[in-house]
């Protein structure tokens, strides 16, 4: 009875683990379908790389307050002990003092506005990641349009395929074929099946990239849309010349963060410039209480103290941070002159790969269509006893390389679309790039 209670146990929990396993949700019936504009309106607002982005630009407003705290008032209560040792008295004094220090060399400016600039080079860093993950989240979200769509299109092949297997299957019984024409149709259905494997296995890993871009949590986002469907426009090839060069250097945040480390470097030039200028440091005191032999005439008292601070001799530190700095900034130009020429160059090639994208889409979709009638009158005459098979596998064979690369011209076009509007610096500052829609 042990035994049979023992097989009963293991009977049921197999149950619950197949039940449980029934129940578990679908990934595909649970996943979100999305279009382009939300995707990236998510990946904007909930991407950890650019979140982390935002936090350290507050953080470096913060720290650059702290950094000219020392250029503000400063409010101190002092106590002061005094031992007389030849005498063992002590006298003990408790005060307020506010301290401040004048800045007659025109230090702090300079100082604060380098500090400042700190701050501007991590929102632009913030801005230029944003344009690439933005770019990147773009390219990931057509790549999965077109796997999705592909999967499809690998689909719509096997189910033909299993349809000439049968057309085959039933000629070879009626004695119409021999053989040796079941047996190529059976593998060109597995070689499709083949076909469809990749397909599905490389449109889990296209959804993968896209949803990882997009937060750090669990979410499956699919793209609704359907490449073959959507309408596509040249309005939006730039057309390189010095005016739209210009809007783009200027709205290129890489350039930018280039350009505010020159400014700093100037500055440190012009600070290093006034290393050996005085400082005057002013004190205001009130003596509060004390328990001095003078307490009557100490105690209510207002002191006030200035102190010049003159450096005479720093070792030519001064000297040879003016020269360091001039370097720099001569090394600086050449760095921006070479960002510019690169950047130049990113256009250039970005709008001749977005116009080669089209001539192609367009020579892809004319090869489609002759295609799809030679396919059409090859299996009318296939099934009517008026052609061969080889005829009827060769032009589906065409076909389905026909389709493959026209729904990859297409997806070719809005990734390369995509890239002219990263360099364009479209995704941080929209007015510089291509239009939204295309």
């Amino acid at each position: 009875m042990k035994v049979k209670n023992k097989g009963w146990k293991c009977i049921f929990l197999l149950s619950f683990l197949c039940l449980c396993l029934f129940l578990q949700p679908n990934p595909v019936l649970s996943s979100t379908l999305i279009n382009r504009e939300e995707y990236l309106r998510i990946v904007d607002t909930q991407n950890p790389t650019l979140l982390a982005l935002v936090k350290q630009a507050k953080a470096k407003f913060s720290e650059v307050q702290s950094l000219v705290a020392h250029q503000r008032l400063a409010i101190n209560l002092q106590t002061e002990n005094i031992v007389f040792t030849g005498s063992n008295k002590n006298e003990q004094t408790l005060s307020l003092n506010v301290l401040q220090k004048i800045d007659i060399a025109g230090k702090y400016l300079p100082e604060e506005e380098y500090y400042l600039i700190e701050y501007e080079k991590s929102i632009f860093q913030y801005k230029d990641e944003k344009n690439k993950i933005l770019a990147q989240a773009e390219k990931a979200f057509w790549e999965a349009a077109w796997a999705k769509e592909n999967v499809e299109l690998q689909k719509n092949i096997l189910y033909e395929r299993l349809e000439l297997l049968k057309v085959a299957q039933e000629k070879y019984k009626q004695g119409m074929v021999p053989e040796l024409d079941v047996i190529r149709a059976s593998t060109q259905v597995e070689e499709s099946r083949s076909f469809l494997t990749e397909a599905e296995a490389f449109f889990q890993n296209a959804l993968t990239s896209m949803n990882v871009l997009a937060t750090n949590q669990h979410l499956n986002m699919i793209p609704e849309t359907a490449l073959s469907s959507l309408s596509i426009s040249t309005s939006s090839v730039l057309s390189v010349n010095s005016s739209t060069i210009e809007l783009i250097l200027a709205n290129r945040d890489d350039l930018n963060i280039l350009n505010l480390t020159l400014r700093q470097l100037e500055l440190s030039r012009i600070l290093a410039a006034k290393g050996l200028s005085p400082m005057l440091e002013a004190s205001l005191g009130y003596v509060a209480l004390t328990d001095s032999e003078q307490k009557e005439s100490l105690e209510g008292d207002i002191r006030l103290s200035l102190v010049m601070t003159v450096p005479i001799i720093d070792g030519q530190k001064s000297k040879l941070q003016q020269k360091q700095y001039e370097e720099l900034i001569q090394s600086t130009h050449y760095n921006i002159q070479a960002k510019e020429t690169s950047i130049y160059q990113e256009v250039v090639e970005a709008q001749n790969d977005w116009e080669k994208s089209l001539a192609l889409e367009k020579s892809r979709k004319q090869q489609l269509d002759q295609s799809t009638r030679e396919l059409a009158i090859t299996r009318l005459m296939y099934q009517e006893g008026m052609g061969n098979q080889l005829d009827l596998l060769r032009a589906q064979v065409e076909n389905q390389r026909v389709q493959t690369e026209y729904l990859a011209a297409i997806r070719d076009v809005y990734k390369s679309l995509a890239e002219l509007k990263r360099v364009a610096g479209g995704y941080s500052h929209p007015e510089s790039g291509p239009d939204k829609e295309s």
